[in-house]
């Protein structure tokens, strides 16, 4: 069995660190061929530690400095060099760990990534992806991008297809993932000139099975298995998503308090709200992945508990068995995507 290294930033969730100390001890408990360094001050992480019984396997690594939200987005990592994300990050860059784990500045993290840790030969931009739930439990969708690049490019686009549909055979267990690209409609023609574009180069990609353009409304009925977009349409359309489902919730509980009556049918249908919840919830997920760089980077919500945590890491450890990012490498050079590839098509 293939020993796994995790470095994690222990300072990036609301609650930090507890949720990454509770992530990274049932990560430990669940693989035996894992170790995890922490990285954070080390007088809140250690008693966690210590009231948990000292797990083994799992190192911790004294930060003085922590990147905030508040801070600038591309300048931080090179400004808080001891910071608990930026500690992480190099433990990956100098072969220390094989995958790194942040909940921390999204865009700070990002552009760290980046540029710290380098991308995969041939990728012009890496994209932030997940595994988005549908009204099918057993079924999911891989997104692509969820707004690592908000200025993308038809060549970004059709990557963005490229990745995702990599991960989409190993995550979904798929030979040939249906790939869609999001779009005001169905047809061919719709859209803007940067949309025109990418429809025009995806149909000429050999290696998707390009099934066409797809409407948001469509992406939770699993129409397709992979749906790309740019990363500023692709965050909007996440951020839609996460007040959409929290709307619904809030409406339903709402409505449940409202009566006597509502109140026991609510009792009678607590396990089928559950259900939905379930079904719906994204979070369950753990995470997103920077996909396009070397390494699995991975990207924990900022409001994430230790379950949440946890499975963020094992979202990262799948990424790692299956060997994905050395397929992602593989399947963007063999397609090789170029801007002349645009103008052959157009």
């Amino acid at each position: 069995m293939q020993k796994y290294r995790l470095a994690i930033d222990a300072m990036g969730t609301d609650n930090a660190p507890k949720p990454e100390v509770d992530g990274a001890i049932q990560a430990i408990q669940t693989y035996s061929n894992l170790t995890i360094t922490l990285y954070g001050d080390e007088a809140q992480v250690r008693p966690l530690l210590e009231a948990a019984g000292n797990p083994e396997r799992i190192a911790v690594v004294h930060c003085t400095e922590q990147i905030t939200n508040y801070d600038e987005s591309a300048s931080a990592f090179r400004v808080k060099k001891d910071s608990s994300m930026v500690r992480a990050l190099q433990a990956v860059k100098d072969g220390e760990a094989d995958a790194v784990m942040s909940a921390g500045n999204t865009g700070a993290y990002l552009s760290a990534a980046t540029l710290m840790i380098g991308r995969i030969a041939g990728v012009d931009r890496p994209c932030l992806t997940t595994v988005f739930p549908t009204t099918d439990k057993n079924k999911k969708v891989i997104f692509a991008d969820l707004g690592a690049v908000a200025d993308g490019t038809a060549v970004n686009i059709t990557q963005n297809a490229i990745i995702a549909n990599e991960i989409a055979k190993v995550i979904l267990k798929k030979d040939e993932p249906t790939v869609a690209l999001l779009n005001i409609g169905t047809e061919e023609k719709k859209g803007n000139h940067l949309y025109l574009q990418a429809h025009q180069m995806m149909k000429a990609a050999s290696g998707i099975n390009f099934v066409g353009n797809i409407e948001a409304r469509d992406i939770m009925a699993g129409l397709a298995d992979v749906v790309v977009a740019d990363g500023f349409t692709g965050n909007i359309m996440l951020k839609s998503h996460e007040g959409m489902q929290r709307a619904i919730f809030t409406v339903l509980k709402q409505e449940i308090k409202s009566g006597f009556l509502t109140k026991i049918g609510g009792l009678l249908l607590k396990s089928a709200f559950k259900n939905m919840r379930d079904t719906l919830d994204y979070t369950e997920v753990g995470g997103a992945v920077l996909a396009g760089v070397k390494v699995p980077v991975i990207k924990a919500h900022g409001n994430s508990d230790g379950f949440t945590y946890f499975a963020g890491l094992r979202l990262g450890l799948s990424f790692l068995d299956a060997h994905i990012t050395e397929k992602i490498s593989d399947s963007v050079q063999a397609q090789a995507v170029s801007k002349k590839a645009i103008e052959g098509n157009e």
